[in-house]
């Protein structure tokens, strides 16, 4: 492959790597549909926030757009429409809480103990992220039915991790069927009680009186009693690993297209000359080809890499910039094609 055309990315989608062809080369997807992860990530959070904010019945797409500072047309490139951003979202948030949780519930120690591992790492985390607490919690059970249908499938997974204490309990202790079902039931309502307060209280206060209701059908009063009786925990003095800054991702993961040499040349043209028009840009990167020029400078456009400040008219000529996205990948590249390089002569020494 010549070296104008090397791939020097690592494409993925939702998390997982794209096919790639017998050549080595990704599938570009055209057009406008595929959008970086940040860009995707940012309307993910808007809808979490808005709703949050004006409630489910008092939110729009025009809503999200807006705080996601993305057009409506990069919108539709990712969801059909409000709701499926919203289930989107729905999933995303519960994902995150669910990786909390289970991280601290998968540890050593009785059930009792790893139960209330995880219930802490839940309320500090719907504590530290009041916007996914809204909207698991409260703006949930008034959306619409496919939101409806993912919830009832996580609380029925939470009824099995509560029967599990089933595996704690005395011989001569049999909870009623229902036990499980009632109890998260019951943790759920007093989770909401709180959150739709005027002034929500500290969630972490809620750790020790919810653990009682908890084990009291598995492990009787006592035990619920000497939960009650445990110091109240603190809230967590950093942001769980899902609010990790965002600084430590790979500003390459994402980027669903063929970025090629040829590409980085265009980004440092640009970068090099804000303002630059395309046949500005395409002596500046060596593109002799006009029509090649137009098409690459189009399509940046589309993933939001760059952006064009000239007047919008048939006449004017275009006035390019990088975005803050198109700034991050032009590192990246850089930095992946110096590292490839390095590793082709140290090979060959």
């Amino acid at each position: 492959m010549p070296v104008g055309e090397q791939i020097i990315t690592r494409p993925q989608q939702n998390g997982t790597p794209v096919p790639r062809r017998s050549n080595g080369a990704t599938p570009l997807r055209e057009g406008n549909l595929s959008v970086s992860s940040g860009a995707r990530s940012r309307m993910l959070r808007a809808m979490l926030e808005v709703v949050a904010e004006h409630g489910y019945a008092g939110s729009s797409t025009t809503l999200v757009v807006a705080r996601a500072r993305v057009s409506r047309t990069t919108f539709y490139g990712q969801f059909e429409n409000y709701e499926d951003c919203l289930l989107a979202a729905f999933e995303h948030a519960l994902n995150q809480v669910a990786q909390v949780a289970a991280a601290a519930y998968d540890g050593d120690g009785r059930w009792s103990e790893r139960m209330r591992a995880a219930l802490e790492a839940l309320l500090g985390f719907l504590e530290a992220d009041r916007a996914i607490a809204s909207l698991l919690f409260l703006e949930a059970p008034r959306a619409g039915p496919a939101v409806q249908e993912r919830r009832t499938r996580a609380v029925k997974s939470l009824q099995a991790v509560i029967e599990e204490g089933g595996l704690q309990a005395r011989a001569d202790r049999t909870p009623p069927p229902l036990t499980a079902e009632t109890v998260v039931g019951g943790v759920i309502a007093v989770i909401q009680a709180r959150l739709a307060r005027p002034r929500p209280p500290r969630l972490m206060t809620l750790v020790n009186p919810l653990m009682g209701v908890i084990v009291h059908p598995y492990l009787g009063p006592a035990a619920a009693s000497k939960e009650l009786r445990r110091p109240t925990p603190k809230v967590p003095s950093r942001p769980p690993p899902a609010q990790a800054p965002a600084a430590q991702s790979d500003p390459l993961d994402g980027l669903h297209m063929r970025v090629t040499y040829r590409t980085l040349r265009v980004l440092v043209a640009i970068a090099e000359h804000p303002g630059a028009c395309n046949r500005e840009i395409a002596a500046a990167a060596g593109v002799t080809d006009e029509g090649q020029i137009s098409k690459l400078l189009a399509r940046l456009d589309g993933y939001e890499l760059i952006r064009n400040s000239g007047e919008p008219s048939s006449w004017a000529p275009n006035q390019w910039h990088l975005t803050a996205r198109g700034e991050e990948v032009k590192h990246g590249m850089r930095q992946d094609l110096l590292a490839s390089r390095d590793t082709t002569s140290r090979s060959t020494a």
